[in-house]
């Protein structure tokens, strides 16, 4: 949540340049056809509990644009901890979306 903040201090630049740089290297990871893993931030078909719908970072595997979510992957308890806390804020924060929409 302090990201940007965090960017601007240390390099004394703005966070749009990192964010930029981001977004290129994700597009690049997605079309290099790469045997490594990745993480990918899409849309949750419910892999691993996240509910249908949110937008998630997963392991992926990238070939020819397109993705596969690594649906074995086993997290040690603290990082389970860590991703529960993340969906229950990202459920909170679509929650408040929609209910403004309303």
């Amino acid at each position: 949540q302090k990201r940007g903040a965090e960017i601007i201090g240390l390099r004394k630049l703005s966070s749009a340049a990192s964010a930029a740089s981001a977004v290129c290297d994700h597009i690049y990871t997605w079309f290099s056809d790469s045997p490594r893993v990745h993480s990918m931030a899409i849309i949750s078909n419910g892999e691993y509990g996240v509910d249908n719908g949110l937008c998630f970072s997963y392991p992926v595997v990238c070939k020819g644009g397109s993705y596969k979510v690594l649906t074995n992957w086993k997290w040690p308890a603290e990082i389970q901890k860590r991703i529960d806390a993340t969906v229950a804020e990202l459920k909170e924060e679509r929650d408040m979306a929609l209910k403004a929409l309303a």
